[in-house]
Formats: C-alpha cells, structure tokens, sequence
C-alpha cells in the first residue's frame, strides 16, 4: 500500500471509507466490516500506521466497536463523554474530544496536533465526514470499495468529484477532489 503515498501525494490528514457497489457504507449489520475484504483491511491499517492519531466519532466508535489501534492513539469526538464509547474501550485508553463542551471538527483536530504532532486519520460517517471536508481545506478523502462502481455511486449521491482511481490488490481507491 506504500506506493498510495505517491499516488496520492498523501499528507498528515487524511481520512478514508469503504464502499459496497450501491456506494453504501454499511452492510446489511450496520457495519462497515463486510464491505471491506483483506485488501482493504490493510490499506485501514496502513493509514493508521503512518499516523499518530485516529479520529472517529462516538457513533462510529459504538457501531464499529472500536479497539484501540495498534499504531496511533485513539481519539474520539462526541458530546455524550464516556457514554459514547462502546464496550470494548475504557476512558482511560482514549482522548475524549467534545464532552465539556461542543467542539468542531477542526477545533478537534488541531487540539489532537497540539498535543502530539504527526499524522491524524479519520474515521466518520458519510454524514460527518462531508462536514469535515466542508470544513477543512487541507483533509485528503480516500474512498475503497471491492467494486468498480461505489465510490462513482457514493460521489455522484453526495455530489463529489473523484480523482483517478488506482487498482491496488483488486481494491479500487480514488481520492475525493472536491464539490461538484
């Protein structure tokens, strides 16, 4: 997956999702976990290794059950506190972004930058991850899917305009470029 990095041109902030062919981000579970087979399993875990930080949200966090990344420390942004973390995570083992107060997703970001410099992935929701790209000039969006048609299927639902995809191990990737 190394060579995404000069494909891409990839910087210190990127974010990724998996697709189905309709272009949905979850499966028929309300996960993303049968979306994504072992190809795109390594490109998840290739952003979280050349990054310090993974940020995702509390609903993200419940829906995924998130453990704690191997590589990066884990980050999650939600008003809810420790109720939004599911199960598998404790307060201790994660840096709770939002609770005293609302904090916005750039907000988040540059508190995580703050505190240790380096690369941070997120990790949203279609819903929050259009705010993000709404709101940060500087956020790269990378889209997998196992087939041809999601990530053209999910950018023409949330009017997107996408880059040339790359085929990596039968894992299409394409970089979100813009609005249309």
């Amino acid at each position: 997956m190394r060579e995404l990095e000069d494909h891409f041109n990839l910087g210190n902030l990127t974010a990724s999702l998996v697709l189905g062919q309709a272009g949905n981000h979850v499966d028929v579970n309300g996960t993303s976990k049968l979306l994504g087979g072992p190809a795109d399993l390594e490109l998840l875990k290739f952003f979280r290794s050349r990054s310090s930080w993974v940020l995702t949200t509390g609903a993200t966090a419940r829906a995924e059950r998130y453990r704690i990344p191997s590589k990066a420390k884990l980050a999650v942004l939600s008003r809810q506190g420790e109720l939004a973390l599911p199960e598998t995570l404790g307060a201790s083992e994660v840096t709770l972004l939002g609770s005293d107060f609302p904090v916005s997703i750039a907000s988040a970001i540059e508190d995580l930058e703050n505190l240790n410099p380096g690369g941070i992935h997120l990790e949203f929701g279609p819903q929050t991850l259009l705010a993000a790209l709404a709101e940060i000039d500087r956020l790269q969006i990378i889209l997998s899917s196992e087939f041809e048609t999601g990530a053209s299927n999910f950018a023409e639902a949330n009017n997107l305009v996408l880059g040339k995809p790359q085929v990596v191990d039968q894992l299409f990737i394409t970089q979100v470029t813009g609005r249309a």
